[in-house]
């Protein structure tokens, strides 16, 4: 069941950084366990993007920074010829943003970004911790 509390970040009961719900759908797939990591990253990372002040220059740089990361290793993760690991990053932005509150934080995110410059990371930079 989809979380749709009224918070931002939703319910983590195990506090890993993933909602529950997020969690639980990874988990289902039959994606490798790299596949996975990275898609909770991912789902961290636009989580992050929602919760951040957007009056703070440097941790929106950071987040940004993060969510094209993430993103960029999640996509590492899946065979270069499908568009499996570009639909499953679209699924998992999805169920992130699946309120209208987390909708607007996400949005205010994405406005904030209007006019910076992002970059791809080399599969190099894509080290589990």
């Amino acid at each position: 069941m989809p979380d749709r509390t009224d918070t931002i970040a939703g319910v983590d009961a195990n506090h890993d950084g993933v909602r529950d719900d997020i969690e639980a759908w990874i988990a289902r797939l039959p994606d490798n366990e790299e596949q996975k990591y990275w898609l909770g990253r991912v789902h961290t990372a636009v989580t992050n993007s929602m919760l951040v002040d957007v009056k703070d220059e440097y941790a929106l740089r950071e987040v940004a920074n993060d969510i094209t990361l993430t993103t960029d290793c999640q996509m590492d993760a899946y065979p270069p010829d499908t568009l499996l690991g570009y639909h499953r990053g679209a699924e998992i932005e999805k169920l992130t943003v699946n309120t209208r509150a987390r909708k607007k934080a996400y949005r205010r995110f994405n406005a904030s970004q209007n006019g910076t410059v992002s970059f791809s990371y080399p599969h190099e930079a894509c080290i589990r911790p």
